[in-house]
């Protein structure tokens, strides 16, 4: 976009201000600029992630949700990256009263993201429970996160996203 003075301002994905002015031969320094930046803005984002879906990541956790706790294990994906580009975890939960689950949660930009096809997905007021897409996500450094389920309407109200905070805390 077009800044003050005639200057080109980009923006780029680590908020890189970068001003610009167009005027001639200056076109091919700009898009080497571009192509440079974004390199040394792809190595720079792939290095927390391969840390991240290390070892160190494996291991027991609970999960802590509107007062109830879940117990969740974090192993290595069946079909995990094996350069670690896209980091990549297998969450099992059990514990509490839903049903045992398992699904791969991928890494991007700090958050871990999983979805998962639950039976249980949505609880009735009458103690019924429904299927549904659940969605967790959470901060990969503090462990605090939020669950999302979209209910279309089967506990009888208007359909809606549900959803909850949580607390992912290492055993």
């Amino acid at each position: 976009m077009r800044g003050r003075n005639g200057l080109l301002v980009a923006y780029d994905s680590l908020d890189v201000v970068v001003a610009i002015e167009i005027n001639g031969s200056e076109m091919k320094k700009i898009v080497q600029g571009f192509g440079m930046l974004s390199v040394v803005a792809a190595a720079t984002m792939s290095v927390p992630g391969q840390a991240a879906a290390d070892d160190n990541l494996y291991g027991q956790y609970t999960l802590d949700v509107r007062g109830a706790s879940y117990d969740w294990t974090m192993s290595p994906c069946a079909d995990a990256d094996p350069n670690g580009f896209i980091p990549c975890v297998r969450v099992s939960q059990s514990g509490g009263d839903l049903q045992p689950w398992a699904a791969d949660a991928a890494l991007s930009v700090g958050s871990w993201t999983l979805r998962v096809n639950r039976l249980d997905a949505i609880g009735c007021e009458d103690g019924s429970t429904h299927p549904g897409e659940t969605t967790y996500s959470w901060d990969a450094v503090t462990g605090k996160g939020n669950v999302s389920v979209y209910n279309p309407g089967v506990c009888g109200g208007d359909p809606q996203t549900i959803g909850a905070y949580f607390d992912l805390i290492r055993k």
